[in-house]
């Protein structure tokens, strides 16, 4: 098999492997939106009934309310209850609703119309997807924080440059699980950009073990690839014993077309 379609393997497989993380991740909101749901309506039926307990009660006319008749009906209804729960539930609704449709503008910020044309993108706006698209693969074992810098727009080709972000990432993750293993101990990732002169620059730091040379450059063919050879930047790995590992991809703000791709740096202190 050529290194290209190594490289389309790798952009294929990485998704498919995601795939049942990401639906574990739309199941619990849509569930609980369900069950919010199927209260609201439970609900709504008594509250009905209630009302034409009431109404019933109104048209005796010029009798006196039944009081002890609508005291057992909200007794039955649990009137209290619904007032305090109801709203509840309407939150959760829209709570759940949010979170989906989050979790499904990150899946299309991969692989956005015209994902293959070269225009200004927001790279943090696409990290903040790629966060939430990869998930399932490090929230068991790290917890990950966002420390994203002000950025000009970058020309790039968005849906391949999250792609190699995604992989960056999902690295970071598998790392980290390496290390913890089933001792129960987090670890820490690191999303942070900043501007460096003409380049942005990317970095995803993470405390997980620091896999052999070989393993690092086959996990991550294709984000060189995304990063050197479709958008003339440079991914470089610095490991420092005891302190963890930077994956920095640094981008030209100019964009480029070029085609080349340098070998992965990997780099220890």
């Amino acid at each position: 098999m050529s290194r290209q379609e190594d490289r389309v393997e790798g952009e294929s497989e990485l998704l498919g492997q995601l795939a049942p993380g990401l639906a574990r991740e739309l199941h619990r909101p849509v569930q609980e939106l369900a069950d919010s749901l199927h209260f609201i309506d439970d609900a709504f039926g008594d509250v009905l009934e209630l009302v034409e307990k009431y109404r019933r009660v109104l048209e005796v006319g010029a009798a006196p309310p039944k009081d002890d008749v609508l005291r057992q009906a909200e007794a039955y209804v649990d009137l209290e209850h619904l007032r305090r729960h109801v709203p509840q539930a309407l939150e959760r609704c829209v709570e759940g609703i949010n979170e989906v449709v989050r979790t499904l503008r990150a899946l299309s910020e991969l692989n956005p119309p015209c994902s293959s044309e070269v225009r200004p993108a927001d790279v943090n706006r696409g990290l903040e997807s790629v966060v939430r698209a990869a998930r399932s693969e490090y929230k068991y074992v790290a917890d990950l924080d966002l420390d994203l810098g002000e950025l000009p727009l970058l020309p790039c080709r968005s849906a391949q440059l999250n792609l190699a972000f995604l992989h960056l990432i999902v690295h970071a993750g598998r790392a980290i699980a390496d290390r913890v293993g089933d001792s129960g101990d987090r670890g820490r990732i690191r999303v942070s950009t900043q501007r460096r002169g003409d380049r942005v620059v990317v970095s995803i730091e993470h405390d997980g073990r620091l896999l052999p040379t070989a393993i690092v450059e086959q996990q991550l063919v294709v984000a060189q690839d995304i990063v050197a050879g479709r958008h003339d930047g440079r991914l470089v790995i610095e490991h420092e014993e005891g302190h963890g590992t930077r994956l920095q991809v640094q981008l030209p703000l100019q964009g480029s077309s070029r085609s080349a791709r340098p070998e992965l740096a990997v780099v220890s202190v």
